[in-house]
């Protein structure tokens, strides 16, 4: 009777087991470590401050990943390993070591820099499990914080979620109405914080009772920028596509190229000077008014040699001008300009005496050095690799005095323009 109703009993939990479903184990929850960011060139305390915005991004964007900050990891650790974690440094093995003592299936390594004006972010994603590099990010930053904040947020939450896009800004568009931007609709404002790639957006207010309003605004990477209609009866602003340091520019030219002699009837130099390299270096000033317009002041130092068989002659111009450029808006820009020159030039006399003296007489009027007026074009391919910095090529050419109408030039030029 007993073991009969033990049976029973058995028999009893038996059906109340099967009834009943079985629950799922919790999926595995990933944990990561977010180490303090090495700080190269900047203040400590700032570094641990970015690394703490670092863990707290990564926590707000990953509900199913335990996220330990330095902090924490402090806690867990005996001070005897807190000192091997310092001394690992980028050593993957040794990190990944520590991160195994913790259970840690990630670690997040990195640093902070900075060069000039510019900030420099490295992070890296480990695994624990395999010491290996599963994601590396290296961006440069213009020197702001508020910039450099909003960047470690972006690759931070894509250094753990590469899906996500980083390295945008942010559209801000105030007033009423549809909007489109660059003619895509976005909803009716006002819009807060709108992500944009970096560059030139067109934003259009759309409303039934009144016209549409379009205005051009430059978004530059990690930055908010903010814009609303016009008032009525108001003038549409043209300078919105240029940022301001674009403003004052600076530009320094290395020039290099050939100069390509053609017959020239007026002068018996025409039929017998010789193809020559030129070089020299230049550099001006300039000021970019809102419609692309940019008058601007230059020196210019260029040196020709032209060869013969019994030697060369030089020939070298000091050239002071005043001329205008036309620039167009966005990180590709196109330059053309043109200026007139007080050209001061002199030269230098070669072996050939027969052959120097045509040189001297063709090109400063018989004597060693003469003072005349030319003029000088250029077209510029400029492209923005900084935020006050641009880079880019130069084909140019210039005059030459009346006896020498058939001298052509052409001459390609590495650009490096900076604003502030």
């Amino acid at each position: 009777m007993k073991s009969s109703s033990t049976l029973v009993r058995c028999a009893v939990a038996v059906m109340c087991i099967s009834a009943h479903p079985v629950l799922a184990a919790d999926p595995p929850t990933d944990r990561l470590l977010v180490l303090d960011l090495t700080a190269f060139g900047i203040d400590v305390n700032t570094a641990r401050s970015l690394s703490e915005i670092l863990a707290s991004t990564i926590r707000e964007t990953s509900s199913s990943i335990v996220v330990l900050g330095q902090s924490e990891i402090n806690s867990m650790l005996a001070l005897e390993k807190q000192r091997d974690l310092l001394g690992c440094s980028d050593d993957v093995s040794c990190l990944a070591e520590i991160g195994g003592a913790l259970g840690a299936d990630h670690l997040t390594v990195g640093s902070i820099g900075r060069v000039g004006t510019i900030y420099t972010i490295s992070l890296k994603l480990l695994d624990a499990k395999h010491a290996t590099t599963v994601r590396h990010v290296s961006k440069e930053v213009a020197a702001d914080e508020t910039l450099l904040i909003e960047a470690i947020r972006q690759w931070g939450a894509h250094l753990v979620h590469p899906e996500r896009t980083a390295g945008f800004g942010y559209l801000t568009v105030r007033g009423e109405g549809e909007i489109l931007v660059d003619g895509v609709a976005k909803g009716k404002a006002p819009l807060d914080r709108l992500p944009v790639i970096p560059g030139v957006h067109t934003v259009t207010w759309s409303s039934p009772n009144e016209e549409q309003q379009r205005r051009e605004v430059r978004v530059p990477a990690y930055a908010v920028v903010e814009t609303s209609p016009l008032e009525p009866g108001a003038a549409a602003p043209r300078d919105s596509a240029f940022a301001p340091w674009q403003r004052h520019k600076l530009r320094i030219s290395g020039h290099g190229g050939m100069l390509f002699p053609m017959s020239s009837p007026g002068h018996q130099l025409g039929t017998t000077l010789k193809a020559a390299g030129r070089q020299g270096v230049g550099g001006r000033f300039g000021y970019l008014f809102d419609f692309g317009l940019e008058p601007f002041a230059g020196l210019d130092v260029r040196t020709v040699a032209f060869p013969e068989a019994d030697g060369s002659v030089t020939f070298t111009q000091w050239a002071i001008g005043l001329g205008v450029a036309y620039s167009t808006a966005g990180r590709f820009r196109v330059v053309p300009s043109f200026a007139l020159e007080l050209v001061y030039g002199h030269v230098s006399s070669g072996a050939n005496t027969s052959y120097s003296e045509n040189v001297r007489d063709a090109l400063a009027d018989g004597e060693d050095a003469a003072f005349r007026l030319g003029w000088h074009w250029g077209l510029d391919l400029l492209f923005g690799i900084w935020p006050a910095l641009d880079v880019g090529l130069r084909l140019s050419s210039q005059s030459y005095p009346d006896d020498l109408k058939g001298l052509v030039t052409v001459c390609g030029s590495l650009v490096i323009e900076g604003g502030f």
